[in-house]
C-alpha cells in the first residue's frame, strides 16, 4: 500500500504497532458510538480482525500520521471495495480528542478521495453516519458528498435507536467541486 502524502498528514498502511493505540481509541464511548463500535475492543480481537484484513482485498485501511512527526491520529478505510461496480464505503475517525478541529480530517478525506478516483479509477464513494454526528456532517458537505437517504431506526445503542444518513460522491462531482476541504 503506497504513502499518500499531503500539507499536514500523510495516509500509510495501518501496521500492528499501531493496534493498541486503535484499541484504546475505539475504547472511548464517545469514539465507539459514532464509529458503532458496540463491544470492548481488546488486544486478541485487533490482532484477529488485523490479519483478517491482510486477506481482504475488498476493504484499506490507512493510519493518518502527522506529517512533521509521524504521530499516527487516526485511520481512514474503504471497505465493500468493488472493482466491478467502481464504488466503496469510506470510514474515517481521529482518534484521540485534541486533534480533532484541526483539519487533519479535511485533508485525510481530501487524500483519500483523489486516490480512490484519480488512481484507483472509481466511480462513487459512499458512507453512512449517526444523524447526531454534526461535525462529520459538515465535514462530509464540505468535501462534496451529497445525501442520498435516511436509513431510519437502523442501529440500537443502550436501548435507543438511531438513524444513520447515507451520503455519496460521484467522480465527476469531486473533479468538478469548487468547495473542496479546506486544509
Amino acid at each position: 500500500m503506497k504513502r499518500i502524502q499531503g500539507r499536514k498528514v500523510e495516509l500509510r498502511a495501518l501496521r500492528k504497532s499501531d493496534l493498541m493505540r486503535v484499541a484504546r481509541w475505539l475504547n472511548d464511548p464517545h469514539t465507539a458510538y459514532y464509529m458503532g463500535v458496540k463491544t470492548p475492543v481488546t488486544k486478541s480481537s485487533q490482532q484477529e480482525w488485523y490479519e483478517a484484513l491482510g486477506n481482504d482485498p475488498a476493504r484499506k485501511v490507512f493510519a493518518i500520521v502527522l506529517r512533521r512527526s509521524g504521530r499516527h491520529i487516526g485511520n481512514i478505510s474503504l471497505s465493500a471495495v468493488s472493482e466491478r461496480d467502481s464504488n466503496a464505503a469510506l470510514n474515517i475517525f481521529i482518534g484521540d480528542r485534541r486533534d480533532r478541529g484541526r483539519g487533519y480530517s479535511d485533508e485525510a478525506m481530501i487524500l483519500l478521495l483523489k486516490h480512490c478516483f484519480e488512481d484507483l479509477g472509481m466511480h462513487r464513494v459512499y458512507l453512512m453516519l449517526h444523524s447526531d454526528n454534526a461535525a462529520a456532517l459538515r465535514l462530509y458537505r464540505a468535501c462534496g458528498f451529497t445525501r442520498e437517504g435516511v436509513l431510519r431506526d437502523h442501529e440500537q445503542y443502550d436501548g435507543k435507536f438511531v438513524e444513520k444518513i447515507v451520503m455519496g460522491i460521484l467522480a465527476d462531482e469531486f473533479n468538478n467541486e469548487e468547495k473542496r476541504c479546506r486544509d
